[in-house]
């Protein structure tokens, strides 16, 4: 048991915690990150958008606007819901699986009101992965966007067959909201300490089982107060939109906490493809948005993109941000070409429960990630775990107001340094603070005795104009150990290499921009890559792409 102050009643995650020495070292030490021990992040959240806000728009969908008091009334009358006719305890573990929406945003707020712990998700995940959703956090409830979800009902049925208490299903939509209304009066938030867990996401499995990483009230805010702040950069008469789900981290934080925190307006679109954020984007003419490299591609491939030449319908954008795998030097500079607006990258993980690593005007150079986000402190590891001097590549450690907390010991094991979380990046540390990405350390293909990072070989051949998209990886070779093998999605609309870009094109591409020997020795052309319901590259599934088509 943890013996630590809690306004919790169930303790069934707080004893699964991971303790010293495998518990990360929690940093506070700037002033912005000075917070007191009772901290609820749903009423910092709502009192800090209702300050900035006031009666502005900070929600909307198609069919939906709501000012602060709004949300801040749904929120409570959720929260008063879910404790006076559900039962829900602080503590207690609320599964969302539910697309973005003002619905959803308004229920995190209210778990967080009732001291619960939110399990937001993707509406994407299928029966196996939700069943290990529910059999890791045990909740008491799902909410859900729909009353048809049978991948959720297969899940809840596995977990009757395993002799569990399957959780309660309600539906999460304005019939639940008028039904919640009923119980608002006399509703008061659980005074929540700042270091009880408020939050579980699941990291989107690229490399294997998708793993359970917990997060404190005082980490949530402390995203806010941190890249929110001073990265961020947004404010009242802002609109914030963008594909990630609000069950990542990427979501959780660029579409929902920095912009409440800010009293800038969310707009949750519950279609993130890159068609339906198109027509949005014409239709509601954002000024910050939020999405990952692939839906840049298509963006920048669409019909009214093709149709224009020059311009897509961006004009009201003032700051785009990019994450959840590497952006291109080829792809910023065709965007920032097409929109005269830079996308800003950034490096984050589930968790750390966002960017830790971010670009700003000051270090948007080609191959460079960025800047430590201010509140933490980064650091590089030898092979052998000691730190090296700036100018080395090791594999990334950090350390600040967040840090790895896995639900699985399994998960947290060799996560943990002396404090710090092992990220699993490899970068280079410079002496001016800037971190150069090098690819991820499971990513690296042992090839003739060579270290090859995927992420270079992806580079160079991003570089040629008829590839639209590829991932590199290593299959296996009696003589070699490795091969390095790409797969490769041409783009569409390159009439003028259409039936000219073959695999030895594109190897002797890749020879004349980097060392030979890292050219790949097999390339499969595909329609599209492998991808997890959060759009990363699904890494464990390239090898089995690698069938008869390969040159």
């Amino acid at each position: 048991m943890h013996a630590r102050p809690t306004a919790l009643v169930d303790p069934f995650i707080l004893d699964r915690l991971p303790r010293p020495p495998l518990a990360p070292d929690l940093i506070y030490d700037l002033p912005h990150l000075h917070f007191p021990q009772k901290l609820n992040a749903g009423r910092f959240l709502l009192d800090a958008a209702f300050q900035k806000a006031k009666g502005e728009p900070l929600c909307r969908s198609d069919d939906l606007c709501w000012t602060a008091d709004e949300l801040n009334e749904k929120a409570c009358s959720l929260a008063a819901l879910l404790q006076k006719k559900y039962g829900l305890l602080p503590g207690q573990r609320v599964v969302l699986r539910s697309p973005n929406s003002p619905f959803l945003m308004a229920a995190l707020l209210g778990i967080f009101l009732a001291g619960g712990i939110a399990v937001p998700g993707s509406p994407l995940l299928g029966p196996s992965e939700l069943h290990h959703v529910l059999s890791s956090t045990r909740p008491a409830l799902v909410l859900c966007g729909s009353d048809q979800d049978p991948n959720l009902d297969m899940a809840r049925q596995k977990a009757m067959a395993n002799s569990a208490t399957p959780p309660l299903k309600l539906i999460l939509d304005a019939d639940l909201l008028i039904e919640a209304a009923a119980f608002r009066q006399d509703f008061t938030a659980i005074n929540s300490m700042g270091d009880d867990p408020a939050l579980i996401l699941f990291t989107s499995g690229t490399s294997g089982r998708p793993k359970g990483a917990v997060h404190s009230h005082k980490a949530i805010v402390a995203l806010a107060r941190g890249f929110g702040d001073h990265l961020f950069a947004a404010g009242p008469g802002d609109l914030v939109f963008g594909s990630p789900s609000l069950g990542f981290a990427y979501g959780f934080g660029l579409l929902f906490v920095c912009p409440l925190a800010a009293g800038a307006c969310c707009l949750l679109s519950p279609d993130g493809r890159p068609d339906a954020l198109l027509d949005d984007l014409v239709r509601y003419r954002p000024t910050i948005l939020v999405t990952v490299p692939t839906v840049y591609l298509r963006l920048l491939a669409s019909k009214i993109s093709l149709a224009s030449k020059t311009h897509l319908p961006t004009a009201s954008l003032r700051r785009c941000f990019s994450a959840g795998e590497p952006l291109s030097q080829t792809l910023a500079e065709s965007w920032e070409a097409r929109t005269g607006v830079p996308v800003l990258d950034l490096l984050g993980s589930t968790e750390m429960l966002g960017p830790y690593i971010a670009s700003d005007e000051t270090s948007r150079i080609p191959g460079c990630a960025g800047r430590a986000v201010p509140g933490y402190e980064l650091k590089l590891l030898g092979k052998d775990g000691a730190a090296l001097r700036p100018g080395s590549t090791g594999r990334l450690a950090v350390r600040g107001p967040t840090g790895a907390q896995f639900l699985d010991p399994r998960d947290q094991a060799g996560v943990i340094k002396d404090g710090w979380t092992l990220t699993g990046d490899l970068c280079r540390l410079d002496l001016d603070g800037r971190i150069w990405f090098k690819g991820r350390a499971d990513d690296m293909i042992l090839s003739s005795g060579h270290s090859i990072a995927a992420i270079e070989v992806e580079r160079a051949l991003m570089s040629h104009p008829a590839v639209e998209m590829c991932a590199v990886t290593g299959l296996p070779d009696a003589d070699r150990g490795q091969l390095v093998a790409a797969l490769v999605v041409l783009r569409p609309d390159d009439s003028d290499q259409q039936g000219k870009t073959d695999a030895r094109s594109l190897i002797d591409h890749v020879k004349a921009s980097i060392a030979p020997y890292k050219a790949p020795r097999r390339i499969a052309f595909v329609e599209s890559l492998p991808r997890t319901p959060s759009g990363k590259i699904r890494r464990t599934a390239l090898g089995s792409m690698f069938g008869d088509d390969i040159q």
